[in-house]
Order: C-alpha cells, then structure tokens, then sequence
C-alpha cells in the first residue's frame, strides 16, 4: 500500500521476471486507465540504458514531458549528481489521482560506474 517503497521481483535467468513485470504492467493499466503513468526500461534490450546516468537522464526527460508538458528541458541535470536530485524530485509529481510506475527490468545489466551495482543512486 506504501508507495514509497520498490517492489523487487528478482530470480535466475530465465525464470519469467520480464514476463512477470509485463504482467503487472498490464494489469497496472487495466486498473488506472488513461490516469496512469508508467516509465518502462528494459536495460538488458537498450544498451544507452546499462549506464546508470544515461538511464536517469532518459527516465527524468520522459518524466519531464509526462509531469511539466510544453516546458523547456533544460532544467535536467546533465551530470550524475544533478540527476540523483532530479529523479526523485520528478517522482513528487505523482498524485493520487495521475498515479506514476517506473520499471527498471534488467538492473543486473547496469555498468558499475556511479556504484550503479549498490543501487545507492534509487531514491530513499
């Protein structure tokens, strides 16, 4: 119930988590309909997206145009730390009623620059 708080679905190779992930966000739509926002990256299939400051640029440009539509960019953080401030700043705008999903499916893809491995850089 506590938005806050990730959900981590994790197994070994080839035991369904992509499947399992697609699933929920299926079933995500089905319940909220046009209110919901759903941010989907799949770093195994986006090479750009194994860098961990490439991912958060990417994710914090889509939340940009969902939450701040017709508003320049150039407000984003070009570099690691301007993005670790960005990324949850953006997940603010989730409301109630225009609920927010980001789902990162692959994170064992990610290069280990930025400690992107230790996860340190998803929001508290």
């Amino acid at each position: 119930k506590n938005p806050g708080y990730p959900l981590v679905v994790h197994g070994p190779q080839g035991s369904g988590k992509s499947a399992c992930v697609g699933q929920a966000v299926s079933r995500l739509r089905e319940r909220f309909g046009n209110s919901v926002s759903i941010v989907i990256r799949s770093i195994e299939a986006t090479p750009s997206a194994r860098n961990v400051r490439e991912l958060l640029h990417g994710v914090c440009l889509q939340l940009h145009r969902i939450f701040c539509p017709g508003e320049p960019e150039l407000d984003i953080g070009d570099n690691f730390r301007d993005l670790l401030v960005d990324f949850p700043r953006y997940l603010t705008f989730a409301t109630a009623n225009h609920p927010l999903f980001v789902v990162l499916d692959g994170l064992d893809h990610l290069l280990p620059t930025h400690g992107a491995l230790n996860l340190e850089w998803l929001p508290n």
